[in-house]
């Protein structure tokens, strides 16, 4: 995401983070979107926020604005969009690796897989037909010795207005036909009253369906757990 408008939102957002004081139980990583090199008219892929990305940040990084603007560049720069290779080849490489994160034995990644591969876009570079974003950008740091968490309380309330308003900037930029939001129905239900989204609640693998001019928007409950197959179909069947 490249423009100034994103990247001024962007700034509000950690601004807001940083004027929380109860936000900050420990510190904190932030997420930039990762873009895939082929990804036109794609698969837009979102997540809750990361467990765990790149260096974690203290408070003063948000409050002051220049470390805010060092802050934002570095995310913009981890995120890969200015190198030559793809954003999103990591999830290629890390696919059956070992030690480390294996995306291979991620259900997350294992659906975007299966489902850009229903769709024509396989070989090595089947990451690159995709975009990755998450609704929220800010994360508790992940601690030694345990798994990172996902925002809540304050630092949840703080970023869900501006979250909002970046997903729809990162969706009319990257202007895809799909919208993914593999995020469970409570984490989507806010963006999707703040995007004035039209969706259509119901039970099963996908809980959420909106159709708009331009995309799909299909909401799917988190896949950890449940047979890949049937997961997968579900989301092929209601993309017609």
């Amino acid at each position: 995401m490249r423009s100034a408008t994103y990247r001024r939102e962007y700034g509000a957002l950690l601004e807001a983070v940083g004027d929380e004081p109860k936000a900050h139980s420990r510190r904190l990583n932030v997420f930039w979107p990762m873009e895939g090199r082929r990804h036109k008219n794609g698969v837009f892929l979102v997540g809750r926020a990361v467990n765990g990305w790149g260096d974690p940040y203290e408070r003063a990084d948000f409050q002051d604005a220049d470390r805010r603007e060092a802050l934002i560049q570095a995310a913009y720069e981890y995120s890969g969009d200015q190198s030559e290779d793809c954003p999103l080849s990591w999830v290629r490489d890390r696919w059956g690796a070992s030690p480390g994160y294996n995306t291979r034995r991620s259900p997350f990644w294992c659906v975007l897989h299966d489902v850009l591969s229903a769709r024509g876009n396989t070989g090595d570079d089947w990451p690159s037909y995709a975009v990755w974003s998450n609704l929220y950008k800010v994360s508790p740091e992940q601690a030694e010795g345990a798994q990172g968490a996902n925002p809540s309380g304050r630092l949840l309330a703080c970023q869900q207005p501006l979250s909002a308003e970046l997903l729809r900037l990162e969706v009319e930029e990257a202007c895809p036909s799909v919208v993914l939001a593999i995020t469970g129905r409570w984490w989507f239900e806010p963006f999707a009253e703040a995007l004035g989204l039209a969706v259509e609640w119901c039970d099963g693998h996908v809980c959420g369906v909106a159709r708009t001019e331009a995309q799909t928007w299909l909401v799917t409950n988190r896949p950890e757990g449940k047979p890949r197959a049937d997961f997968v179909e579900e989301i092929l069947s209601n993309l017609g």
